[in-house]
């Protein structure tokens, strides 16, 4: 069985030449705390790195509330609009008629090339796409090219995309408690908007004007209706339908002023998940027409990540994370769930005795950011390595890009849009590339420090204020280290 280091740096990885290096390597001190620099060699074996990452995920799996990349918020404007069309893409792939763990979620790149863009795309899976899915994505890119109509091009996404904005749907619907059985009929204005101040009359004046709703439907009976509406929609649901739903969600929060400041953030961005649907037609019909419209030479690719493994770990977190103790024998085994993690991790999970079965594959964005950092060249090395995502990075996917950004220039570094911070299980380490082998032993560090503090907390070697600190670790982004207080956290 290969370990974790084996399997990253073991089979050479072709890359174009690059004239000049990519970058020095950067100093193991100014990425962690130097008593963390053996973590990765306890790491490098198969079952403690799987134990590990298992028992980390039970232990603090929603450890941080979500955020913006520091890239994406330190980048351009047009970069961030690039990286949100690819996101838009991403979404656009995520097929139906697969079990979920396959495509739920894509990630998406582009590149330049003389006469024409790539696109490039992956999911967690290395099952290639079916015939009727290439059929789907060369008419849709041909769409784009010759400028059809955007709800045209809607209809087409949506059969193929239904399984995705139904959930999108019903989630937004679930926040109001409301589901196909439930519609709450005898409930009205679920929004709680008043309807005596000025956003008020603005918004249902301009969604009269427009004709997106008839001038005697008031704005909250509109939207009462819309929430039920996206409560009803179903796999068998029509195109119809759900096109009526996702062009009203493209109205709320794209052309009525001041919706957002109306409704409770969560609630704002369950709107803004649906109305992209449309809002991505709009923008990448746009692009496309930048790029040579009916002319542009855009061909698709499909990204392979290394087949998926199934393993078996320990099922009781206590378990899962002992196995540390088999490396170093001096750390005395967690005997007590309840006193030794619940109290420094309220929402840790105890599992049962016994093992299951894991399944560990290589997330997309990490599939396409390794494919663009092969294709650069010394021209092309200060060019940031836009990533697309339809879903938020889970937490080991943002600190592996982290880490890698520290080995390239600060305008050439990969950027996704955000990360929902979730320690993922079943995340496997990509393969390194030559020459950024250090990226693989950083995350294991760092992997291996988590584990550590877990120890520590249960042993009572920290404060129970210190048991928490996976988003003030090694491996922050350079405007993150000018804080002081988190700079004083760290070490």
């Amino acid at each position: 069985m290969e370990s974790p280091l084996e399997q990253q740096s073991g089979t050479p990885v072709t890359r174009q030449p690059v004239s000049q290096p990519v970058s020095q390597p950067v100093s193991r001190q100014t990425l962690h705390n130097e008593s963390l620099i053996h973590y990765h060699q306890a790491l490098s074996d198969r079952n403690i790195f799987n134990n590990c990452l298992h028992g980390l995920s039970n232990t603090n799996f929603h450890h941080a509330e979500g955020t913006d990349t520091a890239v994406y918020r330190m980048a351009d404007k047009a970069v961030k609009k690039h990286v949100n069309m690819l996101d838009g893409l991403a979404l656009f792939l995520i097929f139906r008629g697969r079990d979920r763990k396959d495509q739920s979620v894509v990630a998406t790149g582009m590149i330049r090339e003389t006469g024409g863009v790539k696109i490039v795309y992956a999911n967690n899976s290395s099952r290639p796409a079916s015939p009727e899915q290439k059929g789907y994505i060369d008419e849709l890119i041909e769409k784009f090219k010759n400028q059809i109509p955007v709800n045209d091009i809607l209809k087409h996404v949506i059969p193929f995309c239904k399984e995705k904005i139904v959930q999108r749907c019903k989630k937004l619907a679930a926040k109001f408690d409301i589901n196909s059985t439930t519609l709450r009929e005898d409930i009205s204005n679920f929004y709680g908007i008043r309807s005596d101040i000025p956003e008020y009359t603005e918004m249902e004046t301009t969604l009269r004007d427009q004709r997106w709703i008839q001038k005697t439907t008031s704005l909250s009976t509109a939207l009462d209706t819309f929430l039920r509406y996206a409560a009803k929609l179903t796999q068998l649901s029509t195109t119809k339908d759900i096109f009526a739903v996702l062009c009203f969600a493209y109205a709320l929060t794209t052309i009525t002023p001041g919706m957002e400041n109306l409704v409770e953030p969560p609630i704002w961005r369950r709107m803004i998940k649906m109305g992209d649907y449309r809002k991505i037609c709009v923008r990448t019909r746009d692009i496309v027409r930048t790029i040579g419209g009916s002319s542009a030479n855009i061909t698709v690719e499909q990204l392979f990540p290394p087949d998926e493994l199934e393993y078996e770990v320990h099922n009781s977190t206590l378990e899962a994370l002992n196995t540390w103790s088999t490396v170093y024998p001096s750390e005395s085994p967690l005997q007590d769930f309840e006193s030794q993690l619940k109290e420094y991790y309220p929402d840790a999970k105890e599992g049962q005795s016994g093992e299951q079965k894991v399944l560990f594959s290589q997330h997309c964005e990490l599939t396409v950011a390794k494919y663009l950092l092969r294709l650069k060249t010394a021209i092309t090395l200060p060019k940031p390595i836009e990533i697309g995502c339809s879903k938020a990075s889970c937490f080991w996917c943002d600190l592996y890009l982290k880490a890698l950004n520290k080995l390239l220039p600060i305008s050439g570094g990969a950027i996704t849009r955000a990360t929902h911070r979730n320690l993922c299980d079943g995340w496997m380490m990509p393969q390194a590339l030559p020459g950024y082998e250090i990226v693989n032993i950083e995350v294991l560090d760092y992997i291996g420090y988590q584990v550590q503090i877990a120890f520590d907390c249960g042993n009572n070697r920290r404060r129970k204020s210190d048991s928490l600190p996976l988003d003030r670790g090694a491996l922050l982004q350079d405007d993150e280290m000018q804080n002081e207080s988190c700079r004083e956290a760290i070490f």
